[in-house]
């Protein structure tokens, strides 16, 4: 049986001069919504058509609507959304690998970064919000993300006591 190759790819059709730098807010849907299709291998192609809310049918297939970033950037067209994904790329947030003939999109460690602290402000959100979703949803994550946040959660633990310690209260 032989071993499955990965390997590292260029995006095919990708123009320096095209490339379109994304806002902060797009760059961190970007990045989350590539998060939420790692777990199938979803490509760059992919990518853009659940944050354009395209219906095609491989979306309705894969019942991406369902996805919380299903349409996020659905006020940019597909080229704008792709001009931005490949800004991601080529700036070393996301990274295009192969396996066999499929190229599947995925984060680089500067990308990981950044997705990690996403999801802890996520994550802190929900657990003030909904406390009940918050506890479903943890029971998911991936074991590094559980760690930050559990590290945020005991700096802001420290910085309260010592506030009140200086304070003078108990």
């Amino acid at each position: 049986m032989s071993k499955r190759r990965y390997r590292k790819i260029i995006s095919k059709g990708v123009y320096y001069k095209q490339l379109e730098k994304p806002t902060p807010d797009e760059k961190n849907i970007i990045l989350m919504a590539t998060d939420s299709i790692i777990p199938f291998s979803g490509g760059r192609n992919y990518l853009v058509k659940l944050l354009k809310g395209s219906k095609s049918k491989i979306m309705i297939r894969n019942n991406a609507e369902k996805s919380e970033y299903y349409g996020k950037l659905s006020n940019l067209t597909l080229d704008e959304i792709q001009r931005k994904v490949d800004w991601l790329i080529v700036n070393g947030w996301l990274a295009l690998e192969q396996e066999w003939k499929t190229p599947f999109i995925v984060h680089t460690p500067r990308g990981w970064e950044s997705v990690k602290y996403l999801w802890v402000n996520k994550l802190l959100d929900l657990m003030k919000k909904k406390p009940e979703a918050f506890l479903q949803k943890i029971r998911d994550i991936n074991p590094q993300i559980k760690h930050l946040l559990l590290d945020v959660i005991e700096e802001g633990v420290l910085l309260h006591l010592n506030l009140c310690l200086l304070n003078g209260e108990r």
